[in-house]
């Protein structure tokens, strides 16, 4: 530093301006430091400069370390898991009810003959009861009321299928994880996660009245 002084004892006020001018413009952090080793501004003044030309450089840092904190913490992944997690949870918690109801129900589409279904988006009765008419056509005691699903729209819902014996729910999911238990659940398909005694009554269901989720949502 001190022959860096020596060196250019001889320069006038007015070259160092200018040399320090460009150096911050173009090289601005040379020029920050001789800016505070050759000019003999006021310091507020130096201070100022200082704070003008590292802001920009500190806002993109934050910037860059927030997208990359962003991208760790994938908020839009942890609202997948959390719904896929709330399906997993409402359908084990239906399953048991079901277990539970047909040890003295010995139907499961509540009287009605042949296949019957229930999805939880319908909009032509009280999805949400437990009595047997709503989305679950068996009545469950334990039950107070049926889940739905978390977003529960005409791409995501819960849907219940029955011959009158045999009964399947499906759920799809979205995450990864779930979509490939899915596809290993023994139902017919990979999208959906199955429950129930025979996975296949929603297709043949659908098979039948390939009209029931348009007429019903």
């Amino acid at each position: 530093m001190a022959a860096l002084t020596n060196q250019n004892q001889g320069m006038s006020e007015d070259t160092k301006t200018i040399i320090t001018v460009l150096l911050l413009i173009f090289v601005f952090p040379v020029g920050v430091i001789l800016m505070w080793v050759w000019m003999k501004w006021p310091t507020w003044v130096k201070i100022l400069i200082t704070l003008v030309m590292i802001l920009p450089l500190l806002v993109v840092i934050g910037a860059v370390s927030a997208l990359g904190l962003l991208v760790a913490v994938n908020p839009a992944g942890m609202v997948v898991k959390a719904n896929d997690t709330a399906r997993l949870k409402d359908l084990v918690t239906i399953q048991e009810a079901i277990n539970n109801a047909a040890q003295t129900n010995s139907s499961f589409c509540n009287g009605q003959v042949g296949l019957c279904a229930g999805d939880s988006t319908d909009k032509l009765y009280d999805v949400k009861k437990a009595d047997g008419t709503g989305w679950v056509k068996i009545k469950l005691n334990s039950l107070t009321s049926l889940p739905i699903d978390p977003i529960n729209d005409s791409n995501y819902s819960y849907t219940y299928c029955s011959d009158g014996k045999d009964w399947e729910i499906q759920a799809r999911v979205q995450s990864k994880q779930i979509l490939e238990k899915a596809a290993n659940d023994g139902g017919d398909d990979p999208d959906q996660y199955e429950v129930g005694t025979r996975l296949t009554l929603c297709q043949e269901y659908l098979d039948k009245n390939p009209n029931y989720l348009k007429s019903n949502h």
